[in-house]
């Protein structure tokens, strides 16, 4: 990530965008931590990545990739950490 100094996955920037206070997002989070331990098929690490796509998978259109979630919605395009990572480019890209 632009800032470089959060860790993890693509998923990790992704958790950013899930509008604040949505529901299904707590959902999802209480769902995942009541899979037993033996029963979980993702690793710790990977947990977040269980987290989004099952919170997508509850959207309007379920199973949207996280991409076209963006197009429709479901994520905030506007969130800080997309201005910061919009802004980042720009500054790699466009300044001289």
């Amino acid at each position: 990530m632009p800032e470089n100094t959060v860790p993890g996955m693509l998923e990790n920037f992704v958790q950013f965008l899930v509008p604040v206070g949505d529901v299904l997002w707590t959902l999802a989070d209480d769902c995942l931590q009541r899979i037993p331990k033996p029963e979980q098929r993702f690793s710790d690490a990977h947990r977040i990545k269980a987290h989004i796509h099952t919170w997508l998978a509850w959207q309007e259109d379920p199973g949207t990739p996280m991409g076209l979630a963006i197009t429709k919605r479901y994520f905030k395009g506007d969130a800080p950490e997309v201005q910061k990572l919009i802004a980042w480019v720009q500054r790699l890209f466009f300044e001289k």
